[in-house]
């Protein structure tokens, strides 16, 4: 409870020592996710590595962040996976890749 609560504190404060952010996003997924939702000391190759290395709760938790780069667009699609999908989908303040699309696509055609 209390890294969840230092997690959700922590999240929105732009000065924070990336190790630290990377040892919360590293915790369990009720600690890493107000972190990866908010945090803007993660860089798209931070993101990225947290999305070969985690699994689809993190992907999530991703995909609901503000700003997404195209690069990372593309490897959250690329991981095929349904939550996640659903989740880059209704995320508003994104714009989808053509590669993202023809994925999210042919997962829309498969289920």
């Amino acid at each position: 409870d209390l890294r969840q609560a230092l997690s959700e504190k922590l999240a929105g404060m732009p000065n924070i020592p990336l190790r630290l952010v990377l040892h919360l996003v590293n915790d369990e997924i009720t600690v890493a996710a107000p972190i990866l939702r908010k945090s803007t000391v993660l860089s798209d190759m931070d993101l990225i590595y947290i999305v070969k290395s985690q699994g689809p709760d993190y992907w999530q938790a991703i995909a609901s962040r503000e700003n997404l780069s195209a690069e990372v667009i593309d490897v959250l699609a690329a991981t095929r996976d349904q939550g996640t999908a659903f989740v880059l989908t209704r995320n508003e303040r994104v714009t989808l890749t053509r590669y993202a699309l023809d994925i999210l696509t042919d997962l829309a055609k498969e289920n």
